[in-house]
């Protein structure tokens, strides 16, 4: 099981991002084509919108896992907590879908939702999303209509050992990563004050 997850394919890697990531998040929405912002909020998000919903976040109710390609997120899974319930959304950028990226994060997003003592993750999203309703449908998602959009929930597995290790590898990589990146940030300040 563990080659598997070392092995996934399509080759990117799943890590959650720490909470001086947001812009990452950010980053990540704004590439999405209007539609799919459409999809993912239920409504219209400006650029300014997107950039304050993802800086303003509270990471003890909050835990986002990206999937990165050469170092960029180009998908992501939201997971907000309230309760025994999360409520998870994922966002894939148009040339990383049918590859399954979007699976592999729910998957994710599940493992942590039940090691977080979640009982159910929720699911919304309009009946034009296809993609999102295969998604959840696959995962075992009981969707009703609500307010015009479909709210689908999916009963929450109780957490394993190994569901654990695998949740804690995606979270350390994610704070290992943070600290690398903020490391080599300061290396290269460092050169340009030398060379400056």
């Amino acid at each position: 099981m563990l080659w598997a997850y070392l092995s996934y394919k399509p080759k990117g890697w799943r890590r959650s991002l720490t909470p001086r990531e947001d812009h990452l998040l950010a980053e990540h929405l704004l590439r999405l084509p209007p539609e799919d912002r459409q999809s993912r909020f239920l409504h219209q998000m400006s650029d300014d919108a997107i950039r304050d919903y993802a800086r303003n976040q509270d990471p003890s109710t909050r835990r986002v896992i990206g999937w990165f390609r050469a170092g960029v997120l180009r998908g992501a899974v939201e997971l907000h907590f309230s309760g025994d319930a999360a409520e998870a959304a994922v966002t894939v950028e148009p040339e990383y879908r049918g590859s399954g990226v979007a699976q592999g994060l729910m998957e994710s997003a599940l493992r942590a939702a039940s090691n977080r003592g979640v009982k159910k993750v929720i699911v919304r999203t309009s009946h034009g999303n296809k993609p999102m309703l295969r998604l959840a449908k696959s995962a075992g998602a009981r969707f009703v209509v609500e307010e015009g959009d479909l709210t689908g929930e999916i009963d929450a597995k109780s957490p394993t050992p190994v569901s654990y290790i695998f949740d804690c590898a995606e979270e350390r990589s994610g704070v290992l990563a943070s600290v690398a990146s903020r490391a080599l940030e300061l290396l290269a300040q460092r050169q340009e004050a030398r060379n400056g």
